[in-house]
């Protein structure tokens, strides 16, 4: 199986090298045939083709031992301030460490430059929703819930299962996006 893909995704990144997508792809199917080696030859190459993707550098700092994930994110939110998946990073990290009101800052700096350079990803607002709730934050919650339905998120891997698996079809938006929270507070 991961033969297959590799071949299929190094022909899909010759014609676009750029795309991150294709790249975090090709990262998944390293993680999924537990191939340490080649996912790191794999995001070094990925992080020189799109040095500036937010998403690979996420995915770098989350594959960092826990120790050393923050001055990692600290590293890499140098060299793109702002970035909504750093913040992210940084928000995970935090959450992790138990760093509540850190956390809920970082959540909350990720979700405003998520609005303000208009990516439109909907995963950061599951993921500070989930928190909220565990944290029984639940008026905040509400108010980054309602935050959601009124923007134009569409984008990010737990939120398309979500609103494409067919199941789905006759379910609201705010149905879906319930659904989709309540499989990360069963998963943590």
């Amino acid at each position: 199986k991961g033969v297959k893909a590799r071949s299929t995704l190094e022909k899909a990144r010759l014609s676009n090298p750029k795309n991150e997508l294709l790249w975090e792809t090709a990262l998944s199917v390293e993680v999924e045939n537990a191939n340490q080696a080649g996912w790191r030859s794999v995001m070094i190459r990925a992080l020189k083709e799109c040095p500036s993707s937010g998403l690979l550098h996420y995915h770098a700092i989350m594959h960092e031992p826990k120790s050393t994930r923050l001055s990692k994110a600290g590293e890499y939110l140098k060299k793109l301030p702002h970035n909504p998946w750093i913040l992210f990073a940084y928000a995970q990290c935090y959450e992790a460490d138990l760093k509540l009101e850190n956390a809920l800052k970082w959540y909350q700096n990720t979700i405003e430059n998520n609005t303000k350079m208009s990516l439109g990803i909907a995963d950061f607002y599951l993921y500070f929703y989930a928190f909220l709730v565990r944290n029984s934050k639940i008026e905040l919650a509400n108010e980054v819930k309602n935050e959601f339905l009124q923007s134009a998120c569409v984008y990010g891997s737990l939120w398309i299962k979500h609103r494409k698996d067919p199941q789905n079809w006759l379910l609201s938006t705010e149905e879906i996006f319930i659904q989709a929270t309540n499989e990360l507070l069963q998963s943590a």
